[in-house]
């Protein structure tokens, strides 16, 4: 009798759980920003490319969907990769990738969009990046953001790299 008691409490917590999820109401995934990572950095520390105006076309995007900005509860990221612009890069020298997202009018407000930790081997040409479902709706009302590209290597890159980060974000 126990055990069905237990049973009963596990299927009713799952259901109450479950809870419906706001439609996505629209995204965008073909935003870019190139940088470039020098050769010959250092396998100790953590190395930081931060990346001013970023363009994230929010308001525009709101627009062509007819979406008031005071009406979305969430915005968070759905795509981002690393590709080398003009040639495959080896991105197997990298042991662990953050972004951070920054509020451009307020330095404090501050997320991260992005990471990859322990990379394998088999990155040659292009390395995808997890999302990190932070919701990031403080940060892209403006139409700037600022991006912290955070990068442990573990070992080091020969020739200096121009890598293209796209990313992606969805609206709720």
């Amino acid at each position: 009798m126990f055990k069905f008691h237990i049973l009963i409490l596990i299927s009713f917590s799952l259901f109450l759980g479950c809870s419906e999820e706001a439609p996505i109401l629209f995204q965008d995934e073909e935003l870019f920003v190139d940088f470039t990572i020098p050769a010959g950095l250092n396998t100790v520390e953590t190395h930081t490319f931060t990346l001013q105006n970023v363009k994230t076309n929010f308001l525009k995007q709101c627009q062509i969907h007819g979406v008031d900005p005071e009406n979305i509860r969430e915005v968070f990221s759905i795509y981002g990769s690393f590709e080398g612009k003009f040639a495959a890069i080896d991105y197997s020298a990298l042991s662990r990738v953050q972004i951070f997202a920054r509020s451009v009018k307020d330095g404090t407000l501050k997320a991260e969009m992005y990471y990859h930790e322990m990379i394998g081997l088999n990155n040659i040409t292009q390395l995808k990046l997890l999302s990190s479902g932070t919701n990031l709706y403080d940060i892209f009302k403006d139409d700037d953001i600022v991006l912290e590209i955070k990068l442990n290597f573990k070992s080091f890159l020969v020739t200096n790299s121009v890598t293209r980060f796209k990313f992606g974000y969805a609206v709720r």
